[in-house]
């Protein structure tokens, strides 16, 4: 619901600025531009969520470390001395420091340092060459569009903006 208020505001907006303006930015109004367009968003999520996925997979590796550092400090002491001996005196927390010092380390730093943003901006840029993205007319155009349609056949604005056309909900 709240989402549809931004919407409906900017398309009222839009249609108090654009309703004598002349039809520009038809580029995508036909099925098969917009089929197009459509596909080539599908390749822009596609490389967002490989992205999206590549981090989260680095930010569980980190989420990990710091799990197992916690799972040693948890331990109660009454001074830090007597925690520092306690754990110093104990040969699983040495292994376990180690451990986490040499291998689980190596694997943190190598996740910090790799970079997975380049490679999704190089796909990304891949993916917008040749491929024609929709200019600030095609915006304009869509939006006459609607004001056309809403003009026309006396559509509620309101009711437009949430995807509700003649009684049919739409996921638009």
């Amino acid at each position: 619901m709240m989402a549809s208020i931004p919407v409906t505001f900017l398309i009222t907006i839009t249609a108090l600025l654009l309703r004598n303006q002349p039809v520009v930015g038809d580029m995508f109004s036909a099925s098969a531009d917009l089929a197009n367009t459509f596909r080539l968003e599908q390749q822009v999520v596609n490389v967002l969520g490989e992205l999206v996925a590549q981090t989260e997979a680095k930010l569980g590796i980190i989420r990990q470390y710091l799990k197992d550092y916690e799972s040693v400090v948890e331990e109660k002491a009454a001074s830090e001395e007597e925690f520092m001996e306690r754990v110093a005196g104990n040969p699983i927390h040495a292994y376990r420091l180690m451990k986490r010092l040499y291998f689980d380390w190596q694997t943190v730093e190598k996740e910090i340092k790799t970079d997975n943003w380049r490679n999704a901006l190089r796909q990304l840029e891949h993916v917008r060459m040749g491929a024609k993205f929709p200019k600030e007319e095609d915006f304009f155009g869509a939006a006459q569009a609607l004001v056309r349609l809403q003009d026309t056949y006396e559509l509620n604005m309101t009711q437009l903006a949430r995807g509700n056309l003649w009684g049919r909900q739409t996921r638009a």
